[in-house]
């Protein structure tokens, strides 16, 4: 992890709790980062005037944000005098929608697909023994563990009609 990925994780910790007079991080505060790196860059942070590191004890470390700190964040790494990474935020506004999915789509539509598929089935011109076999195949495809693997578990979310 670069020491601006490990500086944006830390600030960003200390601006959630910005409320708080202090805030105390033990050393397993963030996973992704050891805890000697956390401190290290909480220190580094300090010596910008983005943090006031206040110390350690036996359980982990004290530290409160600075304004500029809170600047950084705010102005997504703008105003900060050492390199963040930035924040990605995306902002919706949705009104009078209906079928509205916010997030990644495959999963939705791979579930829609095989939806799609059933009722094709459904609606088609065979006999009943025809349509069952039909999908009691594809529903045995998809529970067959490669396919499993491979969408994830999604088969289990099907509507079997």
């Amino acid at each position: 992890m670069k020491d601006k990925d490990a500086r944006s994780i830390i600030l960003k910790a200390l601006y959630e709790r910005r409320a708080e007079p202090m805030s105390h991080f033990s050393d397993d505060a963030f996973p992704e980062i050891p805890y000697n790196e956390a401190m290290r860059i909480c220190q580094d942070l300090e010596k910008y005037g983005m943090v006031n590191f206040l110390g350690e004890d036996t359980r982990g470390f004290f530290a409160r944000i600075e304004p500029s700190g809170v600047d950084a964040i705010e102005s997504d790494g703008e105003s900060s005098p050492v390199a963040l990474t930035p924040t990605v935020i995306q902002n919706f506004h949705i009104t009078n929608s209906s079928n509205f999915q916010a997030g990644n789509s495959n999963s939705q539509e791979i579930t829609n697909s095989v939806e799609k598929l059933i009722s094709a089935i459904n609606e088609s011109q065979v006999n009943e023994a025809d349509k069952e076999e039909a999908k009691s195949l594809l529903q045995k495809a998809l529970s067959h563990p490669v396919t499993s693997a491979v969408l994830g578990g999604l088969a289990s979310t099907i509507a079997w009609k």
